[in-house]
């Protein structure tokens, strides 16, 4: 997903792809932000990427002022090329829920078309839960493909609308927003803003 090589591309043309992929942000990424800002008004202290593909936003945060930026992938390419700039990139499997997930001190974590890669995407959703602390917040976006998961981009799971809504809340979360822009161009999506409360909340 995301990070792959093809059919006569060497390991130093992904690089040099990656490497070009970090230098501006995507009409999608300052649609998100946007968005976080709206609704949450500040920049995290402590961000997350679930499926960050390029740690492009974790250099973004950290430019403004966030004191740790954490990515996770399943993608050896993704790891290999985030490490080798010097980000901090941890290893996850959100299809077994193999590897470490620590979200604790994060308040701000997003994932954007990562779920739709995952074959059953609600265990994910509440292993990411678990390991929120109370009151952060989670950024999430998935592509709606009523007719079928888009195989030719690796999708697993066909989201219809309101899908991710229901994991979320059957996962504990509060959906404090719902958005269906998507960027210039690109596919329907859903994006929910939603927070993990305290049970006394």
């Amino acid at each position: 997903r995301g990070s792959n090589l093809t059919s006569g591309v060497n390991i130093d043309s992904f690089l040099n792809r990656s490497i070009d992929a970090m230098e501006d942000l995507s009409d999608s990424d300052h649609l998100r932000i946007r968005e976080i800002l709206k609704l949450t008004g500040i920049v995290p202290t402590n961000f997350a990427e679930l499926g960050f593909r390029v740690p492009r936003l974790q250099r973004y945060f950290l430019a403004r002022g966030s004191d740790t930026a954490i990515g996770y992938d399943v993608s050896d390419l993704s790891l290999r090329f985030g490490e080798s700039i010097g980000y901090d990139v941890r290893r996850f499997d959100f299809s077994t829920l193999e590897g470490n997930l620590n979200l604790k001190n994060c308040d701000l974590i997003v994932s954007y078309h990562m779920l739709e890669h995952i074959s059953d995407p609600l265990p994910a959703v509440k292993k990411i839960y678990d390991e929120m602390d109370n009151n952060a917040v989670l950024h999430v976006e998935i592509p709606i493909e009523p007719d079928g998961p888009r195989l030719e981009f690796a999708h697993m799971f066909p989201f219809h609308k309101g899908d991710l809504g229901s994991m979320l809340i059957e996962a504990g979360f509060e959906i404090i927003d719902l958005s269906t822009v998507p960027h210039y161009g690109g596919p329907a999506v859903e994006r929910y803003t939603a927070v993990k409360r305290a049970l006394n909340d």
